[in-house]
Protein backbone atom coordinates (compact mmCIF):
# COMPACT_ATOMS: atom_id res chain seq x y z
CA UNK A 1 0.00 0.00 0.00
CA UNK A 2 3.28 2.45 0.19
CA UNK A 3 3.51 3.68 -3.31
CA UNK A 4 7.81 3.45 -2.12
CA UNK A 5 7.60 0.10 -0.58
CA UNK A 6 5.68 -0.99 -3.53
CA UNK A 7 7.73 0.09 -6.48
CA UNK A 8 11.22 -1.33 -4.95
CA UNK A 9 9.49 -4.37 -4.15
CA UNK A 10 8.11 -4.95 -8.13
CA UNK A 11 11.08 -3.91 -9.47
CA UNK A 12 12.31 -6.95 -7.53
CA UNK A 13 9.44 -8.99 -9.55
CA UNK A 14 6.95 -9.32 -6.68
CA UNK A 15 3.09 -9.32 -7.72
CA UNK A 16 0.74 -8.48 -5.11
CA UNK A 17 -2.63 -10.69 -4.34
CA UNK A 18 -5.25 -8.80 -3.46
CA UNK A 19 -7.03 -10.71 -0.32
CA UNK A 20 -10.10 -8.37 -0.58
CA UNK A 21 -10.68 -9.43 -4.14
CA UNK A 22 -12.73 -12.96 -4.03
CA UNK A 23 -13.39 -13.39 -7.88
CA UNK A 24 -13.03 -17.05 -9.06
CA UNK A 25 -11.29 -15.37 -12.93
CA UNK A 26 -9.01 -13.34 -10.73
CA UNK A 27 -7.86 -16.01 -8.27
CA UNK A 28 -7.55 -18.66 -10.71
CA UNK A 29 -5.34 -16.31 -12.96
CA UNK A 30 -2.83 -15.62 -9.70
CA UNK A 31 -2.88 -19.56 -9.34
CA UNK A 32 -2.00 -20.13 -13.22
CA UNK A 33 0.63 -17.27 -13.37
CA UNK A 34 2.33 -18.63 -9.77
CA UNK A 35 2.05 -22.16 -11.22
CA UNK A 36 3.81 -21.33 -14.73
CA UNK A 37 6.72 -19.44 -12.68
CA UNK A 38 7.57 -22.51 -10.92
CA UNK A 39 7.09 -24.64 -14.23
CA UNK A 40 9.33 -22.36 -15.75
CA UNK A 41 12.24 -23.12 -13.28
CA UNK A 42 12.12 -19.63 -11.64
CA UNK A 43 12.07 -19.18 -7.81
CA UNK A 44 9.66 -17.74 -5.50
CA UNK A 45 8.76 -16.67 -2.30
CA UNK A 46 5.53 -16.69 -0.61
CA UNK A 47 4.28 -15.20 3.02
CA UNK A 48 1.95 -18.39 4.00
CA UNK A 49 0.49 -15.40 6.58
CA UNK A 50 -0.47 -13.33 3.76
CA UNK A 51 1.89 -10.73 4.72
CA UNK A 52 4.95 -10.28 7.05
CA UNK A 53 4.19 -10.64 11.08
CA UNK A 54 5.07 -7.88 12.90
CA UNK A 55 4.74 -9.35 16.46
CA UNK A 56 7.49 -12.38 15.47
CA UNK A 57 4.80 -14.79 16.32
CA UNK A 58 4.26 -18.08 13.84
CA UNK A 59 0.65 -17.41 12.63
CA UNK A 60 -2.02 -20.39 13.82
CA UNK A 61 -3.44 -20.28 10.39
CA UNK A 62 -1.62 -20.68 7.00
CA UNK A 63 -2.85 -19.25 3.55
CA UNK A 64 -1.82 -22.25 1.65
CA UNK A 65 -3.43 -21.10 -1.89
CA UNK A 66 -0.08 -20.15 -3.65
CA UNK A 67 1.56 -22.95 -2.34
CA UNK A 68 -0.81 -25.61 -4.43
CA UNK A 69 1.11 -24.26 -7.23
CA UNK A 70 4.24 -26.19 -6.31
CA UNK A 71 2.04 -29.32 -6.13
CA UNK A 72 0.22 -28.10 -9.58
CA UNK A 73 3.66 -27.58 -11.35
CA UNK A 74 4.99 -30.35 -10.14
CA UNK A 75 2.61 -32.90 -11.64
CA UNK A 76 3.27 -30.73 -14.96
CA UNK A 77 6.48 -31.41 -15.42
CA UNK A 78 7.76 -34.46 -14.27
CA UNK A 79 10.65 -35.41 -13.09
CA UNK A 80 11.15 -32.13 -11.96
CA UNK A 81 11.93 -31.39 -8.38
CA UNK A 82 10.04 -28.41 -6.49
CA UNK A 83 10.97 -28.18 -2.82
CA UNK A 84 9.59 -25.62 -0.65
CA UNK A 85 11.75 -24.35 2.02
CA UNK A 86 10.89 -22.69 5.18
CA UNK A 87 12.67 -18.92 6.10
CA UNK A 88 12.40 -17.52 9.61
CA UNK A 89 13.78 -14.23 9.53
CA UNK A 90 13.69 -12.91 12.96
CA UNK A 91 15.06 -9.26 14.00
CA UNK A 92 15.37 -7.65 17.83
CA UNK A 93 13.72 -4.74 17.41
CA UNK A 94 9.95 -4.00 16.63
CA UNK A 95 10.15 -0.66 14.61
CA UNK A 96 6.38 -0.84 14.88
CA UNK A 97 6.13 -0.97 18.48
CA UNK A 98 4.45 1.74 19.33
CA UNK A 99 1.35 0.98 16.97
CA UNK A 100 1.60 -2.47 17.96
CA UNK A 101 1.33 -1.18 21.86
CA UNK A 102 -1.94 0.91 21.04
CA UNK A 103 -3.76 -2.21 19.44
CA UNK A 104 -2.95 -3.81 22.53
CA UNK A 105 -4.25 -1.51 24.38
CA UNK A 106 -7.36 -0.90 23.04
CA UNK A 107 -7.83 -4.49 23.01
CA UNK A 108 -7.46 -4.43 18.81
CA UNK A 109 -4.35 -6.77 18.96
CA UNK A 110 -6.23 -9.16 16.95
CA UNK A 111 -6.83 -7.06 14.05
CA UNK A 112 -4.69 -7.59 10.97
CA UNK A 113 -2.79 -3.71 10.44
CA UNK A 114 -2.81 -2.50 7.04
CA UNK A 115 -0.60 -0.11 6.06
CA UNK A 116 2.75 0.51 7.03
CA UNK A 117 2.95 2.99 9.62
CA UNK A 118 7.25 3.58 9.12
CA UNK A 119 7.14 4.64 6.09
CA UNK A 120 3.92 6.86 5.69
CA UNK A 121 4.68 9.99 3.50
CA UNK A 122 5.00 12.05 6.85
CA UNK A 123 7.36 9.81 8.83
CA UNK A 124 9.52 8.21 6.16
CA UNK A 125 12.27 11.22 6.80
CA UNK A 126 11.88 10.24 10.57
CA UNK A 127 11.96 5.84 10.29
CA UNK A 128 15.11 6.45 8.12
CA UNK A 129 16.97 7.95 10.78
CA UNK A 130 15.55 5.13 13.38
CA UNK A 131 16.75 2.78 10.58
CA UNK A 132 20.03 4.68 10.44
CA UNK A 133 20.92 4.61 13.77
CA UNK A 134 19.73 1.12 14.94
CA UNK A 135 22.30 -1.65 16.00
CA UNK A 136 20.15 -4.39 14.82
CA UNK A 137 20.37 -8.05 15.28
CA UNK A 138 18.68 -10.46 12.58
CA UNK A 139 18.66 -13.98 12.47
CA UNK A 140 17.84 -15.70 9.27
CA UNK A 141 17.52 -19.77 9.64
CA UNK A 142 16.37 -21.77 6.84
CA UNK A 143 14.74 -24.73 7.64
CA UNK A 144 15.00 -28.33 5.88
CA UNK A 145 13.30 -28.41 2.30
CA UNK A 146 9.94 -29.96 1.97
CA UNK A 147 8.33 -31.50 -0.73
CA UNK A 148 4.69 -30.29 -2.07
CA UNK A 149 1.99 -32.06 0.05
CA UNK A 150 -1.87 -32.32 0.59
CA UNK A 151 -2.16 -28.34 1.72
CA UNK A 152 -3.56 -29.42 5.20
CA UNK A 153 -0.39 -31.36 6.19
CA UNK A 154 1.39 -29.09 4.46
CA UNK A 155 0.19 -26.18 6.89
CA UNK A 156 1.12 -28.47 9.56
CA UNK A 157 4.55 -29.14 8.87
CA UNK A 158 5.21 -25.28 7.92
CA UNK A 159 4.30 -23.96 11.09
CA UNK A 160 6.10 -26.62 12.85
CA UNK A 161 9.32 -25.62 11.10
CA UNK A 162 8.48 -22.21 11.56
CA UNK A 163 8.00 -22.57 15.49
CA UNK A 164 11.83 -24.44 15.30
CA UNK A 165 13.61 -22.03 13.61
CA UNK A 166 12.33 -18.89 15.12
CA UNK A 167 14.91 -16.91 17.15
CA UNK A 168 13.94 -15.53 20.18
CA UNK A 169 15.79 -12.37 21.21
CA UNK A 170 15.34 -10.90 24.85
CA UNK A 171 13.10 -8.05 23.51
CA UNK A 172 10.60 -10.56 21.99
CA UNK A 173 10.99 -12.02 25.93
CA UNK A 174 10.71 -8.83 27.78
CA UNK A 175 7.57 -7.59 25.33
Amino acid sequence: RNRLVAGLVRRLGAYRVDRGLRLDLYLDVIAEYATVVLERGFHTVVFPGATRCRTNEVEPSLKLGLLRSAMRAQRHRPGARIWIVPVAINYQVVLEAEWLIRYQLAGRAHERIVGDELLGWGRLATSLGRLWRLDESVAIRFGAPIEPQDTRRLGAVLTDAYRRATVLFATHVTA
